[in-house]
């Protein structure tokens, strides 16, 4: 018999910091400026350190040995609340730290990778040589599938010569995916085609015809018109 876990009712304190420091003189703003069309505002405190330490030892020596920085030697507060204007909170981690989350979580790469298409010719011949498989490609990040609503929010280029001779910078770096061959989408054509195998072949083919015709979205009241039948592509 297992016994139930019953809820602690949680004495806190609250406690008022000071944290932070003004313009200039603080190392967050100094980062901060360096980012392009980014100004210090002289008057606002930047947060620079934000702890959280569950071991009272720790909290305790770190307060003896920099009681600037760490202001309290008890335990760090677990919530962090802003009572004026929140800009943003940013966290810095090692190289090896952050090479491990790009590792574990292949979407946060495409955040910071550079424009250029992560499948290469070297790794292309790789999969001709059977040294990996499609599904290793999956699993590293460099292949992957995205449903409708992650389609409406990427860019993607046909063909990997549209996100190479871009003649502007940046509409380049927009181009989030490439598509594997764009012959595909013919596949996702007749894939629309319900129950397939028990029609005959010239009515999947009129089908597939009939659906590289479907037009997008034509209103916001879309779902609600009384019309007998609509082809809606959404690829």
């Amino acid at each position: 018999m297992e016994a139930q876990l019953r809820p602690l009712r949680l004495w806190c304190l609250v406690q008022n910091y000071d944290w932070g420091r003004r313009g200039e003189d603080s190392t967050m703003a100094r980062l901060f400026k360096r980012n392009s069309n980014s100004q210090i505002d002289l008057s606002r405190p930047y947060v620079e350190y934000c702890q959280v330490h569950p071991n009272k030892e720790l909290a305790r020596k770190l307060h003896m040995m920099r009681p600037n920085v760490y202001k309290d030697p008890n335990h760090k507060p677990e919530m962090v609340i802003t009572l004026t204007e929140f800009k943003a909170l940013c966290g810095f981690v090692s190289m090896e730290e952050l090479k491990d989350v790009l590792i574990d979580v292949p979407r946060i790469a495409e955040l910071v990778e550079s424009c250029a298409c992560l499948l290469d010719k070297d790794t292309k011949q790789e999969l001709q040589l059977g040294i990996h498989t499609f599904d290793d490609f999956l699993r590293d990040g460099l292949v992957e599938y995205l449903d409708v609503n992650e389609e409406n929010k990427a860019l993607i280029a046909l063909y990997e010569c549209e996100n190479d001779t871009d003649d502007s910078e940046k509409k380049k770096c927009d181009i989030t995916h490439i598509e594997i061959e764009p012959l595909t989408l013919l596949g996702v054509c007749a894939g629309l085609i319900p129950y397939p195998h028990h029609n005959q072949s010239p009515r999947n083919t009129y089908q597939c015809a009939m659906g590289k015709q479907a037009m997008g979205n034509i209103a916001y009241n879309q779902v609600n018109y009384r019309y007998n039948f609509s082809n809606i592509l959404i690829y």
